[in-house]
This record gives C-alpha cells, sequence and structure tokens, in this order.
C-alpha cells in the first residue's frame, strides 16, 4: 500500500523521535520572563536542529541567544534525510540549515503534491551564502588515484553524495552539466558523516561534499577538484524550515518569530567577525589558520526572507525548475506552495537590531 509522505513520518516510532532527542548534542538556554505586552512563552521549548557540533562554539560567541524568554533545545543531527525524519516525527520544530531542495524533493516525491493546506513541513526563511562563487557551498571530487581529472571522465565509475539534500543536487546538476546523468555513473549512496572519508580512502572514485570537510585533502593532492556547486548551476542557498503544525501554534510561532530575529542579527554578526569565527574551526576541527579561515567564510550566511515576488522566491522557483530538468526532482513543484511569510517583519526586526549594535 503507497503511503503518503506525512503518514509515513507518524510512522516513525516514539522510541526512534526520543532516541534522536537524547543522542543529540543538545545545549539549552534558561527562559527569562515575558513582558507584559507578549505572549508568556515561559513554558514553550523550541527545539531547533543544526548540522555540525562546531555550531555550539560559534553560537556561544554572542549572546544573541541568551535570556530568550523560551527555552532552546540545541539538536545535532545528521545530514538532509535524518532531518527531514525529526522534523516529521515531531522531535524538533525547525531546522536551521536544512538544504534547500529537501522540502521540494519530499513534496515531489509524496503521493499528491503538497500544497500550502497540506505541506507539513515549510521554509520559513532562506540561508544566503557569503559569496557562493568564491565559496561554494560543495565541491564535486575524485579521489585523485583514480586518474580522473576533469567532470566529463566519471562516467562508470563510482559516484556518491548525501541522498535528498544539497549535497545530491549539485551532483546530478553537475552531471547534467556536463551532458550525463545518473545513469552514466555507478551511484554508491553511504552515511552523510562517512563521504569525505570514503573519497579520500578511495572507496568511492568521485563525491560531492562540504568544502570544509575536504579541504586538507584537496591541498595534500589526495582529491583532485573538479568543479564547485556553484559552477554546476546550484546557488548554494540553505533554508531554516519549520513544522507547519509549530508554525500553527500561537506560542510556538510567537517563539519562532523570537528566534528569527536574534537569529538574523547573529548571522550578520558573525559574517563581520570571521576571524573569531575561524577559531572555532581551528579548536573543534584541529584545522589550520589558512583551512579554518575558509571554512568559516564557506558557511557564513545571511538570512533571507520569504515573500510573494522577493529575490528568495524567485531565486527557488528557477532553482526548482532545473533540479527538475536534471533528474533531481520526481516531478514539477510548485514552490509557492512550500513556504510560509509571516516571519518577514521578524527578519527585518532582526536586520535593524544588527545595525544598532
Amino acid at each position: 500500500m503507497s503511503l503518503d509522505f506525512t503518514s509515513r513520518l507518524h510512522l516513525v516510532s516514539r522510541r526512534v523521535a526520543m532516541l534522536l532527542m537524547a543522542g543529540a548534542a543538545a545545549a539549552s538556554f534558561s527562559a527569562a520572563p515575558a513582558s507584559a505586552e507578549e505572549p508568556d512563552l515561559s513554558d514553550v521549548t523550541l527545539n531547533v536542529g543544526i548540522f555540525q557540533e562546531v555550531q555550539f562554539l560559534q553560537i556561544a560567541l554572542t549572546d544573541h541567544f541568551k535570556d530568550t524568554p523560551y527555552k532552546i533545545e540545541w539538536v545535532r543531527l545528521n545530514g538532509a534525510g535524518g532531518t527531514m525524519q525529526a522534523l516529521g516525527a515531531g522531535a524538533i520544530d525547525l531546522s536551521w540549515g536544512l538544504s534547500d531542495v529537501a522540502v521540494p524533493n519530499a513534496s515531489a516525491l509524496d503521493v499528491a503534491p503538497w500544497t500550502a493546506d497540506t505541506a507539513p513541513l515549510k521554509h520559513i526563511a532562506l540561508l544566503a551564502p557569503l559569496d557562493a562563487a568564491a565559496y561554494p557551498s560543495h565541491v564535486i571530487v575524485a579521489n585523485t588515484a583514480s586518474g580522473i581529472t576533469a567532470l566529463d571522465q566519471v562516467a562508470g565509475h563510482s559516484y556518491t553524495y548525501q541522498e535528498g539534500g544539497n549535497s545530491a543536487a549539485a551532483a546530478l546538476l553537475a552531471l547534467k552539466s556536463v551532458g550525463l546523468t545518473a545513469d552514466d555513473v555507478d551511484i554508491t549512496l553511504i552515511p552523510a558523516d562517512s563521504i569525505p572519508a570514503s573519497v579520500i580512502s578511495g572507496a568511492v572514485d568521485v563525491a560531492t561534499v562540504q568544502w570544509a570537510q575536504i579541504q586538507e585533502a584537496l591541498d595534500d593532492g589526495t582529491v583532485t577538484r573538479l568543479a564547485s556547486s556553484y559552477e554546476a548551476g546550484f546557488p548554494g542557498y540553505t533554508s531554516i524550515t519549520a513544522r507547519t503544525q509549530s508554525i500553527e501554534d500561537p506560542k510556538k510561532s510567537a517563539a519562532i518569530a523570537d528566534f528569527l530575529t536574534r537569529a538574523t542579527a547573529y548571522s550578520n554578526w558573525r559574517v563581520d567577525h570571521l576571524e573569531a569565527v575561524a577559531q572555532t574551526y581551528v579548536e573543534a576541527q584541529q584545522l589550520n589558520p589558512d583551512q579554518a579561515a575558509r571554512a568559516a567564510a564557506s558557511a557564513a550566511t545571511t538570512i533571507v526572507p520569504l515573500v510573494a515576488g522577493g529575490e528568495g522566491v524567485k531565486i527557488q522557483t528557477e532553482l526548482q525548475d532545473a533540479l527538475f530538468a536534471s533528474g533531481f526532482l520526481a516531478r514539477e513543484v510548485d514552490y509557492s506552495q512550500l513556504y510560509d511569510d509571516r516571519f518577514a517583519d521578524a527578519i527585518e526586526a532582526g536586520e535593524a537590531l544588527g545595525a544598532t549594535e
């Protein structure tokens, strides 16, 4: 029997949801009393998914997320697939940094396309890269011993990426850019955290990975750069994605709005303090100063509101068309059904807050 996406997500057991929460590294901030003009959020916990443990160090560099009128639980998850599962199961309320193609892909794979009324998950903001050309989100690399030196040589070779997310989108757009499809390579799917090691060791010939995860191997010649995600036609955005159920809950929605204001101000601060951010990569990932500086710049983003006719919606609409043409999306997607614009003012408030600090 074919199940729709929402039904499949509810089949995730309560035990899996609990393990996702208990097994992830987490930190919380104590809630402060709400003012008389604002709803009392002292009983609200906002569960926020992030992707790298180094983010805990970076968040702690500032006071942006201290003294919130609600509690924040930070949950570290592995890859787009695990994050989508956690969102669907209610283990997290929102993901900060989820692939911007994960929600459209889920809609394309469902029995019926998602609409504004039926979508269980929605984009509530986009994260724009600092400089996608200079610091692309991903790079397509080959193990140097494979002898592959250009994208048009990958036919017949093992080819890996993180399924369902930006890595997969960039990988398939890269193939399309040289007239190839997934049928022309040996797709080998492995856990996201294992992808860098797999191409470094030669277990797979070609991989699409985040630049920061492969820098050292690029520097020492173990792997060869074939193309960047930007060169392959991928703009390099990510998203802040939330559960529709959380968006529609009045108290959770108020907490999300406050979170987005803080996240916007923090993101702008981060762009202006890349040297301090780079030091966290030295401490957490043992990168050398040059590698850490590049990692900090590659991960730097600013928050873009989603409004009809806005630049973010335009970019996403064009991207979905390209992904359908590449074979990444199983069918065409109407992006206007997959975002919620109610938090644009909260993001604007964060921009103003950053300007006064």
